[in-house]
């Protein structure tokens, strides 16, 4: 028994469109994910914008930096100004290990370095830092 041409028609039509909304329903549902993950992004990078502001905006943080010119001794520093919010330090004739407790305490810091130089000359070390928060 032979089916009418109307009723392949309906059968083609409905499965076309079938088809057709489960893919609309997939991108959709693809491009959802994708503004979500674009939102969480968002959100993190705010909260981590405010939290480094928080850091930077401490008024305890001059006082933290100046605590680095007691890391060396006096003959080693040639520079340390601490100006507004910028600190320009100019060591000599640092040992390794000196030199690593310094680093170690300005990496510890809130600090933006702008310049950094270490110039190595046998066993002993110099450094120039620019910093700012």
């Amino acid at each position: 028994m032979k089916a009418p041409r109307g009723l392949e028609l309906t059968v083609l039509a409905s499965l076309l469109f079938m088809i057709l909304s489960g893919v609309y329903s997939y991108t959709q549902s693809r491009r959802l994910a994708q503004a979500e993950e674009e939102a969480r992004n968002t959100h993190r990078e705010i909260r981590d914008i405010l939290a480094l502001k928080a850091l930077w905006d401490d008024r305890n943080l001059p006082e933290k930096a100046r605590k680095i010119r007691s890391l060396l001794r006096p003959e080693q520093i040639e520079d340390f100004t601490l100006k507004k919010r910028k600190l320009e330090m100019k060591t000599r004739n640092l040992s390794g290990r000196d030199l690593n407790r310094l680093m170690g305490k300005l990496g510890a810091l809130p600090l933006r370095i702008r310049t950094l130089k270490i110039q190595r000359s046998g066993d002993r070390y110099r450094l120039e830092c620019q910093c700012k928060w």
